[in-house]
């Protein structure tokens, strides 16, 4: 059964008058790109699909926090599949019910980090054998068209690869079966381009070869098709520049990409910055050592010995037919009511390659016995030429007591050639193509939720190094087998409710297991499973050293680098070098846990290399650690054992103090409230509203004679328990350490629903704005490598310094700790007294945190220099206006020299796209400033 399918996004145009284009023709197009075709497909998107235009991003995600893409905005629904970087992703199921996909939820394949391009000073190179080579900016480029717009589904080549992992690890990471999505894609016919510059299809001319403005490990991604499908008028191959109706994002190829409809995602080359046409295909090196199937026999090593990776017939171009469902999802439970006729819609996707169009979807509740046929829906309908780039989309209305007396059920796809999916998996060495009947477990249970007896659904696997999946439990045993022969398909309406029918499905053949199975990349399995178990009673039996995080939290500089993989402690300082991956790979963990993303990255061989490096087994902050292992080096013990005495600074009599406290009254021996080894429980006493999105906290320490403990340019960290998780953020207190009996944070409170690139808002803010006078949160520091000392001198990474000028660059709540420094400066009687700058960024002026105080030092003291800058600020707004830039950092900080230290503090984003780029153009060494 199968439903009318939608209009056509737009109809085919016809090649070129002639073949060509006078040159004359090649102008650049109108300042907003191409607004008519783009205005038109976000008009029907807003019509027809407008769930793939609600989802903007524009944060970037902390996980890409010191890696090469820390200035990309990503979704942070996104399921990451190999660590931080590089970044590959699926969405989650539920994001693929919609017909269109928002470019934002989009699955990602990057061999490695996204290029910065420019529009206007990209070009494309167009060679080989032609008439005449040519090189087009993105403006000439547009003037080739018309512009055509092509719905296309987009899959990699891996999707679906967890389940081949289950069974023997192969050489790709954990693909769920997310690794498809479906956009609008807008762009220039590549036969248009080749015309203009002369092609002629020949005895030589064969191949369209292109390759990516990237940079990965094999060096840019490039690949190449036939020529005769590159020239096919019907076949839609175009120079994508637009998603969905608005320019490409970077993770999907800005400014301009392949788009091959009916192939993989692989051939789909990103950042296109060459096409040139040849005789043979391409020799890049991900042509040969990527996207292939080859014979379940060969393994890496066979392949490698017997040059497997050369030969034509096992590469993987055009999609085979495939199936999955997406509701139920994994882990759903569906409550029993008991009311009759109740009922459960089973509902996924389907598609084929090739311009191939699904033609019908069959379900099976007893193992393969009967099949029925599901509801078929074509959400675009094929071109002029009958072929279809799109997915379709089946649901199956089925009675909840079936399900109730099934163990599984199973789906499979057929397209107009007959080809269907296969029952039992057939294992490769790449993980690819694979398409086996997509089978969902039924499992009885209590559902907490609804306080009543259901049914939980179990996928084979989820995504990445996610746990769970019914493979992950069975193995190899449970990964399909030939059903028995089937009878004949049972049409949908004279379904009946059968009887439960034990799991039928034999055990399909393994596939043969090799002693070293080579470079093989995330994923957990059977086998690595296995292999960790003898990790860790190697480990046992060397008598493991216990290590607390504050001690491993030491190790983070490249002549002594500690990580932690599943609560162990591996030294990795003499394998820097040697990282395949290279040393910023380690250091981004470096000192840190890095079991996710260790996990989703590294191989059996890795794990054995690890072993080499275990020293200790990590301890929480109850246990004792052993005496060496004390917290010893820290900025805070350098500062509290070695500096009290000789750096105090006495507070200044009149118009210098900041408060009416004089340290005159200090007592030094009060006692100190923190402890870098443990968690203490502090009560909140006070909290003032200062905004409609910000507050004062105020917290009690155990006495009134407690201080805090916290040097200056310090930080600690606060922890509460939230909805039965432990969240942790680190907090810099407005309040000095001359203050006794409390300190005070000043936060921002980032409600749920306010913004829309964090529904959820923020966890701990939100808590702490929930909470009463009397409840209690948790504190431990203090943490830093920067400490404020007096009169000028700072400890950073250990080491003394003496400036005469400090500046700040703060963006949002990363004001605190300038504020700190800038408040412990203000109270000391130091002559002539230290000066500051303040660049203070933010969006709005609402957001600007502590602004009363900030502008009243700046009046009252002439050493003090503020300027805020907004990106949206309001009228008659006298102070700076966008983003930091260079002018701002000439005329409001102070000269770079030896006698100056900026400190940082904001964004990522804002650090190293705006901050660092700028203080360098105004010539400020690496050494002159640093991050908080």
């Amino acid at each position: 059964m199968t439903s009318k399918p939608s209009p056509l996004v737009n109809e085919p145009t016809q090649p070129l008058a002639n073949g060509t284009l006078p040159n004359d023709t090649l102008r650049p197009p109108p300042v907003d790109l191409f607004p008519e075709e783009t205005a038109r497909v976000r008009e029907m998107l807003q019509k027809q699909f407008p769930d793939a235009l609600q989802h903007p991003v524009e944060a970037v995600d902390s996980r890409d926090r010191k890696t090469p893409d820390v200035w990309v905005p990503r979704h942070p629904d996104l399921v990451r599949l190999t660590g931080r970087h590089p970044f590959n992703c699926e969405p989650p199921l539920r994001y693929l019910k919609q017909d269109v996909t928002a470019a934002e939820l989009h699955y990602v394949r990057n061999h490695g980090a996204v290029p910065q391009l420019v529009w206007e000073s990209h070009r494309i190179e167009v060679c080989g054998l032609l008439k005449r080579a040519a090189t087009f900016t993105m403006a000439q480029l547009l003037v080739l068209g018309p512009l055509r717009t092509v719905p296309v589904t987009l899959v990699c080549a891996g999707n679906r690869r967890k389940e081949m992992n289950q069974v023997k690890q192969t050489i790709g990471f954990n693909w769920g079966a997310g690794g498809v999505s479906t956009s609008l894609w807008t762009g220039v016919p590549l036969a248009n381009v080749l015309r203009h510059c002369g092609v002629e299809c020949g005895k030589r001319a064969r191949f369209v070869s292109c390759t990516g403005d990237d940079n990965p490990s094999g060096g840019p991604y490039g690949t190449s098709m036939p020529l005769a499908m590159a020239m096919d008028p019907y076949g839609d191959v175009l120079l994508a520049v637009a998603q969905n109706g608005k320019p490409l994002l970077p993770d999907h190829g800005f400014p301009v990409r392949l788009l091959v409809p009916g192939w993989i995602g692989g051939r789909m080359v990103k950042w296109l910055s060459r096409i040139e046409v040849t005789e043979s295909e391409s020799t890049n090196h991900y042509h040969y050592f990527d996207n292939r199937i080859m014979p379940p026999h060969v393994d890496k090593d066979k392949a490698d010995a017997e040059r497997w990776w050369y030969r034509p017939e096992y590469l993987f171009n055009e999609l085979n037919i495939n199936s999955a469902v997406i509701a139920p999802d994994h882990d759903e439970v569906l409550p029993l009511t008991g009311r009759k006729q109740e009922r459960y819609t089973v509902q996924g996707y389907a598609y084929s390659g090739g311009g191939r169009q699904v033609t019908r979807v069959e379900i099976t509740f007893d193992g393969g016995h009967t099949w029925e046929m599901c509801e078929v829906r074509h959400p675009f309908a094929p071109n002029w030429a009958g072929r279809c780039w799109a997915w379709s989309k089946f649901r199956f209305e089925v009675d909840v007591l079936r399900l109730f007396c099934a163990t599984e059920f199973a789906v499979r796809a057929w397209d107009c050639s007959n080809n269907t999916q296969p029952y039992a998996l057939i294992w490769n060495v790449f993980g690819m193509g694979n398409n086996c009947c997509f089978r969902v477990k039924i499992h009885p249970t209590h559902d907490a939720v609804h306080g009543a007896f259901g049914l939980r659904f179990e996928h084979p696997t989820v995504p990445g190094s996610n746990t769970g999946g019914w493979m992950a439990r069975d193995g190899p045993k449970m990964s399909g087998g030939i059903p028995p022969r089937p009878h004949a398909a049972a049409a949908v309406e004279k379904a009946t409710v059968a009887p439960a029918v034990p799991d039928k499905a034999v055990a399909a053949p393994k596939p043969p297991t090799h002693a070293d199975p080579g470079k093989t990349v995330h994923g957990s399995n059977i086998y690595q499973q296995a292999l960790r178990n003898q990790v860790n009673q190697a480990a046992a039996m060397d008598g493991p050293r216990k290590i607390r995080m504050e001690e491993v939290e030491k190790h983070r500089s490249e002549d002594d680098v500690w990580i932690v993989v599943k609560q162990r402690v591996y030294d990795c300082t003499h394998y820097l070098n040697d990282h395949p991956g290279g040393v910023a790979a380690i250091m981004m963990n470096a000192g840190a846990d890095c079991t996710e993303d260790f996990e989703a990255i590294h191989s059996e061989r890795a794990w054995n290399l690890l072993a080499g490096h275990y020293i200790g087994d990590l301890v929480d902050g109850d246990e004792p650690p052993e005496p060496h292992l004390d917290y010893s080096n820290s900025t805070a013990k350098l500062l509290r054992e070695q500096l009290p005495t000789d750096a105090h600074v006495p507070s200044q009599a009149n118009g210098g103090v900041v408060g009416d406290d004089d340290d005159d009254d200090d007592d030094d021996d009060a006692p100190i409230t923190l402890d870098p080894r443990k968690y203490l429980s502090v009560p909140l006493i006070d909290k003032v509203i200062l905004s409609p999105n910000s507050c004062r906290f105020r917290f009690g320490l155990p006495s009134p004679r407690h201080r805090l403990g916290l040097p200056v340019g310090n930080h600690l960290f606060v922890r509460a328990r939230i909805d039965g998780a432990v969240v942790m953020r680190a907090y810099t207190p407005t309040t000095g350490d001359e203050v006794r009996g409390f300190f005070d944070l000043v936060i921002k409170v980032y409600r749920a629903n306010e913004h829309p690139k964090f529904p959820a808002g923020g966890k701990l803010s939100q808590h702490l704005d929930r909470l009463s006078v009397g409840d209690q949160v948790d504190i431990k520091g203090p943490l830093g490598h920067f400490a404020y000392v007096g009169a000028g001198a700072y400890v950073l990474n250990g080491q003394r310094g003496v400036v005469r000028r400090f500046g700040f660059m703060c963006g949002g709540t990363g004001i605190t700790p300038a504020y700190q420094v800038m408040q412990a400066i203000l109270r000391e009687r130091h002559q002539p007294p230290v000066e500051m700058w303040l660049v203070y960024a933010n969006n709005g002026e609402e957001d600007i945190l502590l602004r009363e105080e900030l502008e009243a030092w700046a009046e009252a003291h002439e050493n003090v220099h503020v300027w805020h800058t907004l990106v949206s600020p309001p009228n008659g707004w006298k102070y700076g206006v966008g983003f930091i830039d260079e002018g701002m950092v000439r005329e409001h900080l102070p000269p770079p020299g030896d006698d100056v230290l900026v400190g940082l503090c904001g964004p990522p984003i804002m650090i190293e796209k705006a901050c660092v780029p700028n203080l360098e153009k105004a010539g400020y060494r690496r050494e002159q400033y640093f991050s908080f």
